[in-house]
């Protein structure tokens, strides 16, 4: 019987050095799962995702943003923020961004065009923020935004990814400064 262990698509005789190992056996075979600790963060690709945690929900949270927060236009979105020095890094959920969707009844009668607005403005923003996210992180600052969809014409994908990216610019030159 061959003993070795399955690494990165290749067996290896011996294991490698900072990993932990689980053995699983089973009637006719024995697997190992490896879970390698990686030192260096950098070679790894960010994550596109946009958990429940990094949106903005708390009726307190918007109502203060839309008091005290700044607000700028880009067509279609009119956008508010407001920024933190960050009291919350010590938390274990810690997010430096959280972020809210809207689109108005007024020009959207019907619930299904409205959620769908503020599904292609969720997608957008879910893999366009990192830019943002690394920079908050490094400044140790938090954010709050809110995206208001104001135009009275259901979006495409493609015009609302253009738009995103010149708010989140223009939201990266607000908190660099």
């Amino acid at each position: 019987m061959f003993q070795g262990f399955f690494l990165f698509g290749n067996w290896v005789n011996s294991p490698p050095e900072n990993t932990t190992f689980l053995k699983l056996v089973s009637r006719s075979i024995t697997l190992h799962f490896i879970n390698c600790n990686l030192s260096d963060s950098a070679n790894i690709s960010p994550r596109f995702t946009f958990p429940k945690a990094e949106h903005l929900k708390s009726r307190k949270a918007i109502e203060q943003l839309f008091k005290t927060g700044k607000s700028f236009f880009v067509h279609p979105y009119k956008v508010f923020y407001l920024v933190q020095k960050d009291d919350a890094a010590a938390e274990k959920e810690f997010y430096p961004i959280k972020a809210g969707f809207a689109a108005s009844s007024r020009n959207f009668k019907h619930a299904v065009d409205r959620n769908r607005v503020k599904r292609i403005g969720r997608e957008n923003y879910r893999l366009q923020k990192h830019p943002l996210i690394s920079l908050l992180k490094d400044k140790e600052m938090q954010m709050q935004v809110f995206f208001v969809y104001t135009d009275k014409t259901l979006p495409t994908f493609e015009i609302t990814a253009k738009k995103m990216q010149v708010c989140l610019n223009k939201l990266i030159s607000i908190a660099g400064a």
